[in-house]
């Protein structure tokens, strides 16, 4: 019996060549697509997984409501982890983390680790890393020793056994011994690294601070041990020891009748959400955001129905060809049964074949998608357990789901009706077949409409003004390496034509990652100002406006004691007149005054996700870590190797660093600019998917009015008038569609920008109207070949045709 119902299904199939390539072609195209995203999503899913025993491994962070501004800080003070494994025994384990970047030399090797981080020797029994040499247990149990990953330890020594090595690290070259090597760890984690140093060798490991923000600390709960109770113990610990720290350390005067807990607590965050839920500040790593892996299976999943779709449609609208069929079969005495088993037998054959085509598109756009979605997928990847049960899946759920309806619906005609010839319940189908049409439409203008509001917002954010020139600054690191002084190296490089400005300082842009607490001189209210070591020139360097007053100078010694604010420092401090006036920094007992002598325009020194925040800007008189030239506009790779140059010179010892302050800003927008080349891409694939059904559709509206085409021809209609009569019912749907999708897109688009970024467009109708023109004229495209190679058929030929 099956293989009868498989030959009719061949037989079918090749009797409807054209209709059964648009529906496999759609269909792999829909499944293609949905996997390729579900590749990405799982991939996204698996960060932090890999630990043994990963739920029980939380970072802990700090809520900090001192100064009445609620922050959710990734960063904890170096006594936590010692007060949780001293007073809190349902912790396994605790480890401290210090995230730096380090100069690493040997022999005659030299590299930058920007992966290098300074742990506990506990930070083996926390995540569950093995060694491959060394004992976890003693590893980092002395100052000055690494554990270096195993393709580190082949790039500084290649073939050589690694154990007991030198490396020289940092400016001072202090000799670190290789005590350990662990296997390189998965690319699915927020805490990448290439050498783990020990945290005895930092000045974070003495004293015992409960009240200094400086890294972050991470626990192993044992199998008993309730998270949430683990947390209420952890206000309990805050209570004992943050609370008098913070009255003492910052001279708070914190209200008797407010509790710990609303001014400060720990809290707890599963290393699993890490990556993909963090909202804390001062995070450790880049992360990912859940809603676009939301927003991502959504449109894999409208993808497949649209592919879906397609079959449905074209299946039930050819079911004139096939009522006679079913008639003659049901009349010799054939069950429905039999029928919605023949139909659904031709829906999995065809959905087999174009799963096996899926495969084949998957396979072959795997490097392309890998390197659009900043990943690295083979095609091992097609081997994985998990996506073959998927794709098995597929075929069936997608088989069972794009063939039911043709089947149920082929089946139920009356013997009678059509083999008289009646049509009534042949045509029935027709609004269901339209209601799928403009469904088909609305997701795909919907999609559409995302893809070029992200685009847009993404143009705005590259167009925005800033408050300073992002062009044509280069900026390079290891400037405390300068042997002769970074600013003895500066005035040689602004003698060059290459040269405009130059400038040092302790951070650059973007990104400001040092706060203090400050208040008004005379006030009693404390706040928090991020803070930024610069020199004379920097202002200039970036192309600052300055508002009030006057930039630092070096005819005056005196303004290491002077600062200079940006307007939102200036309303948060309540200045109305700024210059002249003072605030102070609490330290070791004292509030030290600093002058205000300027007040500079708000610069955007974060991401546009995020309002300007309140800065200050001291003269640095220590050794700055930047360097940042404004480079004369025209051959920018030679102004680089002009530099390069001049640093090895300077620096021999230390490797040459640099990036442009253009794409540094970029990179802040790399999730978004995947994001819409990700839309782009499977935007455009349901496009096709949903126009494919429509071209099927116009042959099949076409095939089944040949003769009344003919009558028409035979009248006097034009050819025009023809084409404009098959064409109108599809261009009236498609318009339903725009109207349908306008809404919804809107609303959701403006969620997302709102919810994403601190500055953003304004959607405008401009945009709307000219998708949904371009989707009323993608649609007449799609139907206009079929439509007008009907209107020029020949009448007598159409009216001769039985």
């Amino acid at each position: 019996m099956l293989r009868n119902y498989l030959t009719i299904a061949l037989r079918n199939l090749r009797k409807q060549r054209f209709y059964a390539a648009i529906n496999v072609l759609g269909l792999s195209l829909g499944i293609a697509s949905f996997l390729l995203i579900l590749l990405y999503v799982v991939d996204e899913l698996r960060y932090d997984r890999f630990y043994p025993q990963a739920e029980h491994i939380f970072r802990v962070g700090s809520f900090d409501n001192t100064l009445g501004e609620s922050n959710r800080m990734a960063l904890t003070a170096n006594a936590v982890a010692g007060g949780i494994q001293r007073e809190l025994p349902e912790a396994e384990a605790a480890t401290r983390l210090y995230r730096a970047w380090e100069t690493v030399h040997f022999q005659d090797k030299t590299f930058v680790e920007y992966d290098w981080q300074y742990v506990d020797s506990s930070f083996f029994s926390v995540f569950g890393y093995e060694l491959l040499e060394g004992d976890p247990a003693t590893a980092l149990h002395a100052p000055n020793t690494v554990v270096v990953t195993k393709s580190t330890a082949r790039k500084y020594f290649g073939d050589d056994a690694a154990m007991g090595k030198t490396l020289l690290v940092g400016k001072a070259q202090t000799p670190y011994q290789v005590t350990g090597v662990v296997d390189d760890h998965p690319v699915q984690t927020h805490l990448d690294f290439t050498m783990l140093g020990s945290m005895l060798s930092t000045e974070d490991s003495v004293g015992e601070y409960w009240n200094y923000y400086a890294l972050y600390t991470y626990v192993r709960l044992n199998e008993q041990a309730k998270p949430a109770v683990f947390e209420e113990k952890l206000k309990l610990l805050a209570d004992k020891y943050v609370r008098p720290s913070l009255i003492q350390d910052n001279g708070l005067q914190l209200e008797a009748d407010r509790k710990t807990e609303e001014v400060f607590r720990f809290m707890l965050q599963p290393v699993t959400d890490i990556y993909l839920r963090s909202d804390w500040i001062y995070d450790n790593s880049p992360s990912a955001n859940i809603e676009n892996l939301y927003v991502l299976l959504a449109v894999a999943v409208f993808i497949l129905l649209l592919a879906c779709i397609n079959f449905m449609n074209l299946s039930t609208a050819r079911s004139l060809s096939r009522a006679k069929e079913v008639g003659v079969r049901k009349t010799l005495g054939s069950p429905r049964g039999a029928l919605i088993t023949q139909f659904l037998a031709e829906s999995m054959l065809m959905s087999a074949i174009a799963t096996g085509l899926a495969l084949l598109w998957v396979g072959l756009a795997l490097p392309s998608f890998g390197g659009l979605a900043g990943k690295e997928f083979s095609l091992s990847s097609l081997f994985q357990p998990w996506l073959i049960v998927t794709t098995l899946g597929c075929l069936v759920v997608v088989g069972g789901l794009a063939g039911s309806y043709p089947a149920f619906y082929l089946s139920s005609f009356r013997p009678a009706e059509v083999l008289k010839g009646g049509q009534q319940s042949l045509l029935k189908g027709q609004t269901v077949r339209n209601a799928l049409v403009v469904f088909q439409f609305t997701i795909s203008i919907a999609l559409a409409i995302a893809t070029l509001l992200v685009y847009q917002q993404l143009t705005y954010a590259r167009s925005k003004a800033l408050g300073f020139d992002k062009e044509n600054v280069l900026i390079v690191s290891n400037a405390d390496y300068l042997a002769r002084g970074a600013s003895t190296f500066l005035q040689e490089m602004v003698t060059t034509a290459a040269v405009q400005q130059a400038s040092a300082s302790t951070s650059v842009l973007p990104g400001v990652s040092q706060v203090n607490y400050f208040r008004k001189q005379g006030a009693d209210q404390d706040y928090s100002l991020n803070v930024m070591g610069v020199d004379e020139n920097f202002m200039a360097t970036y192309g600052m406006t300055l508002l009030e007053g006057r930039n630092f100078s070096l005819d005056y010694p005196a303004d290491t004691a002077r600062v200079i604010l940006n307007e939102t420092a200036r309303r948060v401090f309540d200045l109305d007149q700024p210059i002249g006036s003072f605030i102070t920094y609490y330290n070791e007992g004292e509030y030290i005054p600093y002058e205000v002598i300027g007040v500079v325009q708000d610069f955007n020194y974060e991401s546009l996700h995020h309002l300007v925040e309140p800065i200050a800007l001291f003269l640095d008189d220590e050794e700055p870590s930047y360097v940042s030239m404004r480079l004369t506009p025209g051959n920018a790779q030679e102004a680089v190797q002009l530099v390069e140059k001049a640093w090895r010179a300077a620096a021999p010892e230390a490797p040459f660093e640099y990036s442009f302050l253009d794409e540094d800003y970029d990179k802040l927008f790399r999730s978004e600019q995947r994001l819409g080349k990700v839309f782009t891409v499977f935007t455009s694939l349901a496009i096709i998917i949903a126009c494919l059904g429509l071209l099927g559709l116009a042959a099949f509206s076409a095939e089944r009015r040949t003769k009344e085409i003919g009558v028409r021809k035979a009248m006097g209609a034009s050819s025009w008038s023809v084409l404009l009569l098959l064409s109108r019912n599809f261009i009236y749907l498609t318009l339903i569609s725009f109207v349908i999708a306008v809404g919804p897109t809107y609303y959701a688009m403006n969620q997302w920008l709102d919810s994403n970024f601190a500055y953003h467009i304004t959607i405008g109708i401009g945009i709307f109207i000219m998708v949904g023109l371009a989707a009323i004229l993608i649609a007449g495209l799609t139907v206009s070949y079929q439509s007008l190679r009907a209107a020029r058929t020949n009448p007598a030929k159409s009216l001769r045709d039985e």
